[in-house]
């Protein structure tokens, strides 16, 4: 039987279906030990819930880095460090843009064979040439970009690290004002993180562009043409929306994570600073560390995340924040398409 706060024993099979296996167990472990820490909050046993808060956080951000493939179960034993999340987060980026180049690659795919359809006119395999060239150019701006978007996310990492390791130095001080705000700050800036946050607004325009390019080619296709293409496209724009929100859930816990990082033995063991011990003893309820713990919970349960991360690691995804959530990265690309469809509609009928 596994001890509260317990990782999972690795097993000898590490295969790919073994870590996504490994996943699963520990997001369920996650959730259930943030109600472990809920719990103990409840019969005021700051330093055990402290632990378990940490303990919660430290395998969802494992469980996340499992189903992205960015580690193996061999390395679950790893401690989980702010310069080696952040290493994995920039390989998230490489790996978004990729997708989003998988994606434009299935969009010259459709060109081409469009284009190899006999009863294509002439006309639309022109329109298909010219929009081929279009796509390519926009294909090699994203690839250019694609260093400028990591040195980006790089300096802005970098700076909100900087700011949560000033509340990591302070976490075992008695909470003020002053520090209360930081953490108010802190928690605003990372709630509202969205996708263009972890890559660039110049690479979401990049594929809005090629969308309106398909909307234009839809224009010209027969309905049976116009359900092939938006059913591959969809597809695809979906595995992106669910690696999307997995990334940002990963470099959201991420920063949460920070203030345990130089905290977690001090509040399980004792530990002589100077002249003075901290011990488990010293921590209770205006302690900033535990009011850290006590914010992120509430946030993790107010806005369902590890419910979501769970449905996405499992591939059922049922609940309405998380099925809002994967929408609302479908339809970034989406609507930019069906604007795009109107104002062409609207163009055509005002030339008839």
């Amino acid at each position: 039987m596994r001890a509260i706060g317990e990782m999972p024993k690795t097993r000898s099979n590490t295969s790919p279906q073994g870590d996504m296996q490994l996943s699963a167990e520990l997001i369920d472990l996650a959730i259930s030990d943030l109600k472990a820490a809920e719990l103990l909050f409840q019969y005021r046993l700051y330093p055990q819930a402290v632990f378990m808060t940490q303990q919660s956080l430290e395998k969802a951000i494992k469980a996340i880095l499992l189903k992205l493939k960015l580690i193996r179960s061999q390395e679950l034993r790893q401690k989980i460090r702010h310069q080696v999340i952040t290493e994995s987060l920039e390989l998230i980026i490489h790996r978004l843009i990729e997708d989003f180049l998988t994606l434009a690659g299935s969009f010259l795919t459709i060109l081409t064979n469009v284009e190899k359809d006999r009863e294509v006119s002439m006309e639309i395999k022109n329109l298909i040439r010219e929009i081929r060239e279009k796509a390519k150019a926009e294909i090699c701006k994203t690839i250019q970009l694609s260093s400028t978007v990591i040195n980006l996310f790089r300096r802005g990492q970098n700076k909100l690290f900087r700011d949560i390791e000033k509340l990591g130095k302070m976490a075992l001080q008695e909470s003020t004002e002053d520090s209360e705000k930081i953490i108010e700050e802190l928690l605003e800036r990372t709630s509202h993180y969205n996708i263009l946050d972890l890559i660039s607004g110049e690479v979401y325009d990049i594929y809005a562009k090629l969308f309106n390019e398909i909307a234009k080619l839809m224009m010209v296709l027969n309905k049976e043409k116009q359900v092939e293409i938006s059913d591959i496209l969809k597809e695809e724009i979906r595995q992106i929306a669910i690696y999307s929100s997995l990334a940002l859930d990963l470099s959201i816990l991420v920063v949460w994570y920070a203030p345990f990082e130089r905290n977690v033995s001090r509040v399980r063991y004792p530990k002589r600073e100077g002249h003075s011990v901290i011990s488990p003893s010293t921590i209770g309820e205006r302690t900033l560390i535990v009011k850290w713990s006590k914010k992120v919970m509430s946030v993790i349960k107010d806005q369902e995340i590890y419910e979501c991360i769970k449905e996405l690691i499992h591939g059922r995804i049922q609940s309405r924040k998380c099925k809002e959530k994967i929408s609302a990265y479908e339809q970034y690309l989406k609507f930019i398409t069906e604007v795009q469809n109107n104002e062409l509609h609207s163009t055509s009928l005002q030339s008839n």
